[in-house]
């Protein structure tokens, strides 16, 4: 296991934010799990919907997984040909595009009787596994402490979509505002397992405190890191789940950005349950 801090520019940066009159404080800790080579596309759509079996769903920032399909699913493909024909020829040329067969009927219209162009939809179906619209989790049907922000919707008068906040999970603290977004992308950097814990606040806290809010994270992280590994260890993907790397940092505008600490490493691999 290879362990390191880091700044990701691509994840929300920390800030100060204006609210009202107070200024507000806001941290980021980041921590990014890398299980090494990114999977293939076929290979991550099984996953996606091994995954939505166990009430895991992955899907966009905004996105409704009570609208999506997974796994395994029956696709109609349709497709229009379009022929250009004479009662003499038969079929002549045949096109994806129509009007290539607008070109040929118009440039062959003063030489070939009847000349005319016949339409036709071919309809296919097959079975294919869907590929995930995004890369982010949510976990409807799995014990966490955090409360999943944006399911609160789902069946409101606005309808199944109307949802207006990201899908994150939220807790309850003394102390400001603390929500956790949870990614799993796979793209040329591998296969990655993505927290990104907001807490905003009122004020800059100490060291102490912000252990704390990690400790407080830990066991939701330890719990949605099991689930996810103990998929992707499994025979058909192959992952190695121990040989990884753990990226973690802390951002704070007041402050420069830090590494984890050691010992908050350590709690992520030993968060996990039910190896």
């Amino acid at each position: 296991m290879v362990v390191r801090g880091f700044v990701d520019e691509t994840l929300s940066p920390a800030k100060k934010v204006k609210d009202s009159d107070n200024m507000v404080t806001e941290y980021v800790r980041k921590t990014v799990i890398n299980y090494g080579n990114r999977m293939k596309d076929i290979d991550y759509s099984r996953l996606v919907g091994a995954l939505a079996k166990k009430g895991i769903f992955i899907l966009s920032n905004l996105g409704c997984y009570a609208s999506k399909e997974y796994g395994y699913n029956e696709v109609v493909i349709k497709e229009v040909t379009h022929n250009v024909t004479s009662p003499e020829h038969g079929i002549i040329t045949s096109h994806r595009l129509e009007c290539d067969a607008d070109k040929i009927i118009d440039g062959f219209a003063d030489i070939i009787d009847g000349i005319e162009k016949e339409s036709v939809l071919t309809t296919t179906t097959k079975k294919e596994w869907t590929s995930p619209n995004g890369t982010r989790l949510v976990f409807p049907n799995c014990l966490l402490t955090g409360e999943e922000a944006n399911l609160g919707l789902v069946g409101s008068p606005l309808g199944v979509d109307a949802h207006w906040t990201e899908n994150l999970l939220q807790y309850e603290t003394d102390k400001g505002d603390l929500t956790m977004k949870v990614n799993l992308p796979n793209d040329s950097e591998g296969l990655r397992l993505k927290f990104e814990a907001i807490w905003v606040l009122d004020s800059v806290v100490t060291k102490e405190e912000q252990e704390e809010m990690a400790k407080m994270l830990m066991p939701d992280i330890g719990t949605i890191q099991n689930m996810i590994e103990r998929e992707i260890k499994k025979k058909k993907f192959g992952y190695d789940v121990e040989d990884v790397e753990i990226d973690c940092s802390l951002v704070c505008l007041n402050e420069r950005s830090t590494a984890c600490s050691p010992e908050i490493v350590k709690q992520m691999r030993e968060a996990r349950k039910g190896d």
